[in-house]
This record gives C-alpha cells, sequence and structure tokens, in this order.
C-alpha cells in the first residue's frame, strides 16, 4: 500500500484544527498532517521494546524485565520513538511517532543501521528526505 493511500483512511487536518479540539475529542484517533518537522524534542529517540508487546523493557544485567507481560529475561529490540515539533501555516504541536525510522523517512533501500545516527543526522533526515 502506497504512503498515499495509507493516508487517504485519516481524516486530513491543518495543525490549528488540532490544537483547537477538546483534548478527548481527538484522543485515541488517528490523522493526516502535512507539515514541516522543525525540531527533535527527545534526546534519546531509542528504547528497548519488549518484542512481544512493544512496551518498554527494563534491563537488570545481562537480562531484560517486561512489566506488561510479567516476564523476565524478556527477549527485546530498539523501536524509535521520535517526539516532533512541527509546524504548518496554520499552528505547531509536537508530535509524537512510535515507528521504525525508515518507514519515516522512506529510505529503507538506504539505511540500514540507524541506531548509531546522531540526532542531527536524523533530523536532517527527517527534514530533508533521503537523496538517492
Amino acid at each position: 500500500m502506497s504512503k498515499e493511500e495509507k493516508f487517504k483512511k485519516y481524516e486530513h487536518v491543518v495543525m490549528k484544527d488540532l490544537t483547537e479540539r477538546q483534548y478527548k475529542t481527538i484522543l485515541n484517533k488517528y490523522y493526516s498532517i502535512e507539515g514541516r518537522i522543525i525540531n527533535l524534542e527527545n534526546e534519546i529517540p531509542w528504547y528497548n521494546a519488549c518484542k512481544a508487546c512493544n512496551k518498554k523493557v527494563q534491563l537488570k544485567g545481562d537480562s531484560a524485565r517486561c512489566d506488561k507481560c510479567n516476564t523476565d529475561d524478556t527477549k527485546y529490540t530498539q523501536k524509535y520513538m521520535g517526539r516532533f515539533k512541527v509546524t504548518d501555516s496554520t499552528d505547531t504541536i509536537i508530535v509524537t511517532i512510535f515507528e521504525n525510522l525508515e518507514t519515516i523517512i522512506g529510505c529503507s533501500t538506504i539505511l540500514t543501521d540507524y541506531t548509531f545516527m546522531s540526532i542531527q543526522t536524523i533530523l536532517f533526515l527527517l527534514q530533508n528526505g533521503c537523496k538517492k
């Protein structure tokens, strides 16, 4: 499914539409927005996630504990969680995205290991996209 087809499923709004609505009316809903990323808000955009439920695990020595699954020695992987300040002509909002970085910036064929990328590199790619 193309990116355009995915976004057709969601209501397309400008940012002011979101900031003017009551919080409870937009909670747990998905919207399509277009804007420019102006800042990456979190210093560490990675977290260790349980492979079973994707919740953050607690590292203890050589093992990991998942409180949601209530398991010790949990299998985990690094996940991307980005908090971005995004702007359009109507307003500025902070958006949190839980996704693979390749999907967000559309560089899956170029990036193979983004774990060690600097925040500046990530922000540049998010703002400018990939040049093939």
